[in-house]
């Protein structure tokens, strides 16, 4: 049926989107992890946080 083609679509559209948009997310992400970290403050889980982020992001495409 029709549905499937368009939910895949969606699914399709969305994994894009995210790609697209990884470098905004991990800018986010870094922001909210370093106000809460302001809070409670923790050199330990600073820099344990901050290599987290390092290896968690994807490599970048050469264009």
């Amino acid at each position: 049926m029709g549905g499937e083609g368009g939910e895949a679509n969606t699914i399709g559209v969305a994994v894009a989107e995210c790609y697209l948009s990884v470098d905004e997310k991990v800018r986010q992400i870094s922001t909210r992890t370093g106000a809460a970290l302001k809070r409670n403050a923790s050199p330990a889980v600073t820099s344990s946080r901050s290599s987290d982020l390092k290896h968690m992001a994807p490599p970048k495409l050469k264009v």
